[in-house]
């Protein structure tokens, strides 16, 4: 249950699945499940922590149940109990930033996030997440940095969709744009977070991230959600004037944020 810059909330395995995790990665990839299976899926999970068997990972199934209902409460508990298992995963600590990142709280999945790859500095599972969620928060700096992270290991030969982005030659023009106006990079963080609290505001959580960039150079920054064509007009409006109301207009020279229909996004 891992970031992904196409499917923000989609979950990936741990690297040994359980048959718990598998079905919860079935419900994912149909975006809309019905909740008699939802129902059943949390009893079984409920039944493994009774079991005292691999009981973070129930846990970390239960806070995907949880997701999936828009029950942002119940995922947080679940996922501290996972956290307060023995033997617990790196990969729930991404799923719990993965989730995060698609609720748009967006400095509580960089906190986990950062000290996930101070942790881990060598895993891939970690810089790819890591890289893939910086960007998407609007931290360029730090995406770029676990990006280098991770062509010092090889990984970014790997054609790797994870780090096609950073790899984009005009990340760097842009990190040089934003350092040679005197633009503090936590300002363009700033802008994805007030975009990113209107948004949940609205419509509760995003479906994906899409990132691209312009020649300016600027990046443009599209969260999909579901919701009709009038609503998201307005969503974005509200974007517009949340933006001036924090003196933040100024980053859309930077950066452009928007609220898209999911049918309708593109993907780089």
């Amino acid at each position: 249950m891992i970031f992904a810059m196409q499917h923000i909330s989609h979950p990936m395995p741990q690297p040994k699945t359980s048959e718990l995790e598998q079905r919860l990665v079935v419900l994912f990839d149909e975006q809309c499940p019905d909740d008699f299976r939802l129902r059943r899926l949390e009893g079984d999970a409920l039944k493994q922590v009774a079991s005292g068997v691999d009981v973070a990972a129930a846990y970390t199934v239960l806070g995907g149940v949880a997701f999936l209902r828009m029950d942002e409460r119940a995922m947080r508990s679940a996922f501290e109990r996972a956290f307060s298992c023995p033997g617990i995963a790196v990969e729930s600590y991404l799923n719990y930033a993965t989730f995060l990142s698609a609720l748009l709280y967006f400095e509580e999945s960089q906190a986990i996030l950062s000290d996930l790859v101070q942790r881990f500095p060598d895993n891939p599972t970690v810089l790819g997440s890591a890289t893939e969620a910086a960007m998407a928060a609007g931290r360029f700096r730090f995406a770029a940095d676990c990006r280098s992270a991770a062509h010092r290991l090889g990984l970014s030969d790997q054609g790797s969709s994870q780090f096609n982005l950073t790899g984009n030659p005009m990340l760097p023009l842009l990190l040089d744009r934003l350092a040679g106006d005197g633009v503090d990079e936590r300002v363009i963080h700033q802008a994805v977070q007030v975009a990113g609290e209107v948004i949940r505001r609205r419509h509760g959580q995003v479906i994906s991230w899409v990132g691209d960039f312009t020649d300016a150079p600027s990046m443009v920054s599209m969260f999909t959600v579901r919701a009709e064509f009038d609503d998201i007009a307005k969503t974005n409006l509200l974007i517009a004037d949340a933006l001036v109301e924090h003196g933040l207009d100024d980053t859309a020279s930077y950066l452009t944020l928007s609220c898209v229909r999911h049918a309708d996004a593109y993907y780089a």
